[in-house]
């Protein structure tokens, strides 16, 4: 099983990168898109690219302010593959996804929010509970997004018709729910420097928001939670034992 590896920049991904090859078990290559002008420079637009130009078995998307600091993290990531129901992999996980009163109430973007979250990050107790195991979840973050390749194809790929920030990683762990398939947490110990686009400071990330069809970050957020408030009525909301 081939894993290949694919950083998303807006810049500054020189140090996280090193710590990922650093602690690989195997000398795994690692694809870096640092695109920060045009429609090329968003989120959905570069692992779509990556995904159309990669014959792996196993894409790892990994943000570029992320940093591993365990040996041998790849190893426990192709472990989870071997389980062919096994199509996600994280080093964040959340073991809810929306809250109960989803459609019952009427609706607000919080109610999509995820809960009982785990992790093996530094600062795991700032997020939720600490995990250096492995778990069933029912979503992760995408700044350790890892998919099985043929699970993508099944599914015809990324979304290209929705916003480029906000929504993916929801929009891929319910997809996987409604094909019945896994999704796993493992606590992998790393740290996740920012939490945002942070770049080295050369991408305006509002400006270009501003330039899309949606106008603005705050609108591709509203417009990504009703769509998926609407779309996922099927599977929603999600909780895994």
């Amino acid at each position: 099983m081939r894993l290949s590896l694919f950083c998303p920049s807006t810049g500054g991904h020189e140090e996280a990168v090193h710590s990922w090859l650093l602690r690989e078990h195997l000398p795994w290559e690692v694809f870096v898109d640092p695109t920060i002008e045009g429609e090329g420079a968003g989120y959905l637009q570069k692992v779509q690219n990556f995904y159309k130009n990669t014959d792996a078995d196993v894409i790892a998307y990994l943000h570029s302010d992320l940093f591993i600091h365990e040996f041998s993290w790849d190893e426990r990531v192709l472990r989870e593959f071997e389980d062919p129901n096994v199509v996600l992999v994280s080093f964040f996980g959340a073991r809810q996804l929306g809250r109960p009163s989803l459609y019952v109430e009427p609706y607000h973007y919080s109610q999509l929010a995820r809960g009982d979250c785990w992790s093996n990050m530094r600062d795991a107790e700032m997020h939720g509970q600490r995990c250096i195991g492995s778990m069933d979840v029912a979503m992760i973050d995408s700044f350790s997004l890892i998919v099985r390749r043929s699970f993508l194809d099944e599914i015809g790929g990324w979304p290209m018709q929705c916003p480029p920030s906000h929504g993916s990683d929801m929009w891929i762990c319910m997809m996987a729910a409604r094909h019945k398939k896994k999704v796993r947490l493992i606590g992998i110990y790393c740290s996740h420097a920012s939490g945002g686009v942070r770049g080295d400071g050369k991408f305006d990330y509002p400006a270009w928001a501003a330039q899309t069809k949606w106008g603005s970050d705050a609108a591709m957020h509203a417009w990504w939670h009703q769509y998926l408030y609407s779309e996922f009525k099927d599977v929603l909301p999600i909780k895994v034992a």
